[in-house]
């Protein structure tokens, strides 16, 4: 909730996105860093409430049928676009995680963990297309500011660092898009 839009609760409620977050390209470049990689941690620690969440069912709790059915030591983690970076930070800070799979996500995160070592199997499965100078042209974005704030982000920067059984795909023909159902 707040960080996509809209968030449409069980109860029918509508919560729309954070403004603040909806407009991060237009920020200047360190408001633009800050916003997201706040986020990024937010939803870093989201995760972490949710996966010890389901590693402690307790008898009362309305996901208590999986209590005894979930293996434990086989878990991964993957996620589409800001998903994916968040997948990969997790794994740095979990040992029970066994493997990451970023579906056309940029790194995000403070800029010191971004590129830091990730110990389990990655897969990173990226879109063919390349952000064009007309779609940046359209959301009123410059090139530069894209070149600056995202291209150091790419995980093609850190898939060389991984040393275990990590892999990259491109699927031909994709965009952004195609790996979420927007």
């Amino acid at each position: 909730p707040y960080a996509v839009d809209p968030t449409v609760l069980p109860d029918g409620t509508i919560i729309r996105m954070n403004p603040e977050l909806a407009g991060f390209w237009y920020a200047p470049d360190e408001v633009f860093e800050n916003i997201l990689d706040e986020e990024h941690e937010w939803w870093v620690q989201d995760a972490h409430c949710v996966i010890d969440a389901f590693k402690n069912i307790l008898q009362h709790d309305s996901y208590n049928f999986l209590r005894g059915r979930l293996d434990y030591s086989r878990m991964g983690i993957f996620g589409h676009s800001f998903g994916g970076s968040l997948g990969l930070q997790v794994c740095r800070e979990r040992v029970d995680i066994r493997a990451c799979v970023d579906l056309d996500g940029i790194v995000f995160g403070p800029e010191s963990k971004r590129m830091e070592m990730v110990a389990v199997p990655c897969m990173f499965i990226m879109a063919d297309t390349e952000v064009t100078d007309q779609e940046l042209l359209n959301h009123n974005i410059a090139r530069s500011k894209y070149n600056k704030l995202v291209v150091p982000r790419h995980p093609r920067l850190l898939f060389p660092r991984l040393a275990n059984d990590s892999f990259y795909a491109t699927i031909k023909n994709s965009d952004h898009n195609d790996f979420g159902d927007i």
